[in-house]
């Protein structure tokens, strides 16, 4: 829908246009004047003429520079006054050249006032064509005076009248038509603008929606991880005691649950990580066997229901010890299409296939392949597969469940990483998930991340590798009760003797008060939040006595690391935290210290 100029807009315009050249009368009175008699023969009324020449057109100038008078709230009151002046300037000219030719007769200096008069007119089509009538009358008030004289006085032949009417009717049709294209401008020019600002103004609302879906998401994640890492923690626990196999198992199931509850909440964050172009790849020295290892113990246990189906993995030749590659995702990948192969497969089998293509130097290309013998999906749903939220099986039964995001996020992770993801499927045959990756060949041991778990242990095999660390002392900052005891349990199980803050301000006084070698210091805490409370530590403990603060925390938003780095911390833990996840923090600390005090000695 177009937008008309409104009465200010078209005066603002013909302001912008006609105030720089207002003193234009004033300048060509003075020439005349001078080509006319000289100052000689100067009379008083041109004097006066004169004048009022200059000060009109000095007033039409202020009133387009001066901010007062250009104001909106002024701009209605002063406008008949600016087009008065025009008024003025305009009769007083034409006035001026009607009494010109009446006084000293049509000679040389005379034909000049007309020539100035008809360039005069001639620029107002410009200059005052926002405002039609603005523009008439000063043609009417400008032109009628001379021509006057030209009609009825002896002083020029009819041609000269003639010619000059008919120019002055061309001016006043002209007129009409400059009008209306300044004003379709001045509408479009309008539209746009208001057009933009609705832009705008959406944009804005879609930014705020989007901020506002983030921090509930966000929340929503510390919400459901905060009761979810006591569940999943206390199931951990449980499973590594002496208990009869049927409640091992209902343990594990008990872990499972858990665990999908955690994945759907990832993929849900992952994807608002997607959409807001923030989800960041983080390469590091990564075992490929040793991580496909882990992928497959995680898949046997969560599938190992499911005896009719066989699962297999075959390594190509020449597959590289270390690679630097981002672990995190490569896992989060082939798990999510494993799950999803033993999802839709009911009897066969699934293969993971690892093979090395493309070697040059100290770079590769690994390409992945999933195959099951599942139910296979129709060839005009494959294009559907990679789109979030897409569910082939849509219907009210819903066989197989899921949030539809999985396949989606998994292709952006490829595409980040670098690689391409693509799809085989015969229906009733069963289907093919292949991507390749490039990689770099790292001769070097591999680093893990503390900021995920990075490793799933079976139970006898966590408890044969858990170590004690009865040396250390800790002061947990935790509010939540259940977290509480889970942290409890823990450390018992670690053999540590620790002390707990329930708010950030408690854990700063203890702090200066005790020396502690290690703090796992939750971020929402009452009082004073975690980050506060970190950098406090951080500014008034003494240098010799500051701990190693490990932050704990229901949130897994972009920027939720870094802020904690930022704040002081020395390590992060995302909810929920599992007791390998608190000894692989502990075992850093160590390993920090160790590496402090070798740099010393070698200094000494």
């Amino acid at each position: 829908m177009k937008v008309k100029p409104s009465v200010v807009d078209l005066y603002t315009e013909l302001l912008n246009r006609s105030r720089s050249s207002a003193i234009v009368y004033f300048i060509l009175f003075c020439v005349a004047i001078y080509y006319t008699g000289g100052l000689e023969g100067v009379t008083s009324g041109e004097v006066f003429l004169g004048l009022a020449l200059l000060l009109s057109g000095l007033s039409r100038m202020a009133m387009g520079v001066l901010p007062s008078l250009r104001s909106k709230a002024n701009l209605r009151s002063v406008r008949f006054g600016y087009y008065s002046l025009i008024f003025v300037s305009s009769g007083l000219w034409g006035v001026f050249v009607a009494e010109t030719v009446i006084v000293k007769g049509m000679n040389e200096g005379a034909l000049l006032l007309f020539f100035a008069t008809a360039g005069i007119a001639g620029g107002s089509l410009a200059s005052l064509a926002p405002v039609l009538s603005v523009l008439l009358i000063q043609l009417v008030v400008l032109c009628v005076p001379p021509l006057l004289i030209l009609t009825f006085g002896d002083h020029v032949s009819s041609a000269y009248a003639i010619m000059s009417w008919i120019y002055f009717a061309w001016l006043v049709l002209q007129s009409r038509v400059v009008n209306k294209e300044v004003i379709e401008g001045l509408t479009n020019n309008k539209t746009i603008n208001e057009q933009n600002k609705s832009l705008e103004r959406a944009r804005d609302q879609a930014l705020q929606a989007s901020k506002m879906k983030s921090q509930f998401v966000a929340n929503m994640s510390h919400e459901i991880r905060t009761p979810l890492n006591s569940i999943l923690g206390t199931a951990d626990l449980l499973s590594e005691m002496v208990i009869s196999d049927q409640k091992r198992q209902m343990v594990n199931e008990l872990k499972s649950a858990g665990e999908s509850l955690l994945t759907i909440i990832n993929d849900i964050l992952d994807f608002s990580k997607i959409e807001a172009g923030e989800l960041k790849i983080s390469p590091g020295k990564t075992s490929l066997k040793h991580l496909v290892e882990e992928v497959s113990g995680i898949v046997k246990r969560r599938w190992g229901f499911k005896g009719q189906v066989e699962y297999f993995v075959d390594y190509g030749s020449g597959l590289p010890a270390v690679v630097m590659t981002d672990p995190v995702r490569l896992r989060q990948v082939l798990i999510n299409l494993l799950d999803n192969a033993f999802k839709f497969t009911a009897n066969g089998h699934v293969k993971l296939y690892v093979v090395p293509v493309n070697e040059v130097r100290d770079s590769l290309v690994v390409r992945f392949v999933v195959e099951d013998t599942g139910r296979g999906i129709l060839k005009q749903n494959i294009e559907r597969l990679f789109k979030p939220f897409e569910q082939l099986d849509g219907s009210t039964t819903r066989i197989y469940g899921g949030t539809g995001l999985g396949l989606s996020i998994c292709k952006n992770l490829v595409d980040l990483m670098g690689g391409q993801i693509h799809v085989e499927s015969t229906f009733g045959v069963g289907t093919k998930f292949c991507f390749e990756l490039p990689m770099q060949i790292v001769e070097a041991e591999v680093v893990s991340s503390l900021v995920v778990p990075e490793v799933e242990k079976s139970p006898n095999r966590a408890k044969a590798e858990r170590a004690t660390f009865p040396e250390l002392s800790v002061l947990l900052v935790e509010d939540n009760a259940m977290n509480q005891v889970l942290m409890k349990h823990f450390f018992e199980r670690l053999g540590i003797t620790y002390q707990l803050a329930q708010n950030g301000q408690e854990a700063l006084e203890t702090i200066k008060k005790n020396h502690y070698d290690v703090v796992f210091m939750d971020i929402q805490v009452p009082v004073m939040d975690g980050y506060t409370a970190t950098r406090k530590v951080r500014e008034e403990v003494p240098k010799d006595r500051q701990p190693y603060i490990v932050a704990l925390t229901a949130n897994a938003m972009k920027g939720d690391e870094e802020q904690c780095l930022q704040a002081g911390m020395d390590a992060y833990l995302s909810k929920p935290v599992q007791l390998t996840m608190v000894q692989s923090a502990l075992e850093k600390y160590k390993s920090t210290l160790a590496g402090r005090e070798e740099v010393g000695r070698l200094h000494q």
